[in-house]
C-alpha cells in the first residue's frame, strides 16, 4: 500500500464516540470546581495560619535569645559591681598602709 494512502486512511475523519460530548462537558465541570476551591478562602486561610505559626516560632526564638542576652548582661554587671567592691576593699588597705608608713618616717 502506497505511503499517501496510508496517510489519508490515517488522517481521514472518524465520528466521535457517542458519550464524547457528555465527558467532555463532565471535565470542564470538573476543572472548574478544582480552581474554585483553589481560590477558596480556606486555601488562603491555611496559608495565613502557617505564616501565623512561624512569625510566633521566630519570635519566641529572638525573644528567648534576647531574654539569655540580658540574663547574661546582669550577671557580668553583677560580677564587675563585686570585682570593683574588692579592688575598692584592697584600696582602701593599700591607702591605709601608705598613710601609716608615712607617718613612721616622720
Amino acid at each position: 500500500m502506497p505511503l499517501d494512502d496510508e496517510l489519508r486512511r490515517a488522517l481521514a475523519r472518524t465520528p466521535p464516540p457517542a458519550d464524547f460530548d457528555v465527558r467532555v462537558m463532565a471535565r470542564l465541570a470538573e476543572d472548574a470546581s478544582r480552581s474554585a476551591a483553589a481560590r477558596s478562602p480556606r486555601r488562603w486561610l491555611r496559608w495565613a495560619a502557617a505564616a501565623a505559626v512561624v512569625a510566633t516560632l521566630l519570635g519566641a526564638a529572638g525573644y528567648r535569645e534576647h531574654h539569655v542576652r540580658v540574663e547574661q548582661a546582669a550577671r557580668a554587671a553583677d560580677e564587675l559591681r563585686t570585682a570593683l567592691a574588692i579592688t575598692s576593699d584592697k584600696l582602701a588597705i593599700v591607702q591605709q598602709r601608705v598613710i601609716e608608713a608615712g607617718q613612721r618616717q616622720f
